[in-house]
């Protein structure tokens, strides 16, 4: 899939979020794609924070089915992007923001300003070498650890009856 396209994609989670009142922040992976981060007080249950993200997840790709997929398999998921909803289940881990890759490149995760997300910010576009260089003049989530927001069940109500019709 072009990058251009994964940008587009993750655009379009964060306007599916923003319309159920959650702000979202984007990260690259250190690798292939991006992740869309939403910081959340811990007020829902594990149990309704995987069912919202699942409820996300199969909605994006039952109404934009050539761009995204839910399917965990990858033969599933082929030229599409896949949006994991088990990242946020009790035990999941993710990478971290700030995180290197045990790889030769040596590849970082690293918090992305949306409107910085462009050719120059592909997933894999930092290095343990440059990654302080690029952050030198700001820090693109400087409001993550002060939003304040939470899951709550008219928004996992909304999301299920969006499921229903579209979104």
């Amino acid at each position: 899939m072009a990058w251009d396209e994964v940008v587009a994609c993750a655009k379009r989670v964060r306007d599916v979020l923003a319309t159920l009142d959650l702000e979202s922040f984007v990260k690259t992976t250190g690798g292939k794609g991006l992740h869309v981060v939403v910081p959340l007080v811990p007020a829902a249950s594990w149990t309704d924070t995987l069912e919202f993200s699942r409820l996300i997840a199969q909605g994006l790709a039952r109404f934009e089915p050539t761009r995204f997929s839910a399917d965990l398999p990858k033969a599933g998921r082929a030229s599409k992007v896949f949006v994991d909803c088990l990242r946020n289940r009790r035990g999941a881990t993710s990478v971290s923001a700030y995180s290197t890759r045990a790889e030769p490149k040596a590849t970082v995760s690293v918090p992305v300003p949306w409107q910085a997300l462009g050719a120059q910010t592909r997933g894999d576009s930092f290095h343990a070498t440059d990654v302080n260089r690029w952050y030198a003049a700001t820090d693109p989530w400087a409001d993550f650890g002060k939003t304040r927001q939470k899951l709550t069940k008219s928004q996992i109500k909304a999301a299920r009856a969006a499921l229903e019709r579209s979104l």
